[in-house]
């Protein structure tokens, strides 16, 4: 899997890299697009891992795929973060009606700021793990 997503040094989103994780582990939700869960794992798995190809990084970069660290497909705040991104596949909308149905885009994205302003970056910073905190802090905002 590692050697399907390595060209030229640096992590490729390719259509071999998706199946080849895919096929490694299923992907923990279905209402993200592959692609961006890959690039977003692959992402927070770069630097001491993925860019040395060090030992066990494939393995990592399954698990982050499925759902295991940095990330949790089970939290909204972590589904929310990847799928209403802009320039980015993932359906917003879907993910955000699955979370918290009845809540509209414009007021999860201002909640959303909120929660960045009054907790701070570690919000978006999976690795921080304080994702729980964050999305308390969203469902607080939204009323939910």
């Amino acid at each position: 899997m590692v050697e399907a997503c390595i060209g030229q040094g640096n992590w490729d989103v390719t259509p071999a890299c998706i199946d080849a994780v895919t096929d490694c582990y299923p992907l923990g939700t279905q209402v993200l697009a592959a692609s961006d869960v890959v690039g977003f794992c692959s992402a927070e798995l770069e630097e001491g891992c993925l860019s040395g190809n060090a030992p066990g990084c494939g393995e990592t970069l399954c698990t982050c795929t499925a759902g295991g660290s940095p990330y949790d497909w089970n939290n909204c705040w972590h589904l929310l973060l990847v799928a209403c991104l802009d320039g980015l596949d993932g359906d917003c909308e879907t993910v955000l009606d699955g979370c918290y149905p009845g809540v509209s885009v414009a007021a999860f994205s201002q909640c959303q700021d909120q929660v960045v302003e009054d907790i701070g970056y570690e919000c978006d910073c999976p690795q921080c793990g304080i994702h729980e905190q964050c999305e308390d802090a969203l469902e607080l905002c939204l009323g939910v």
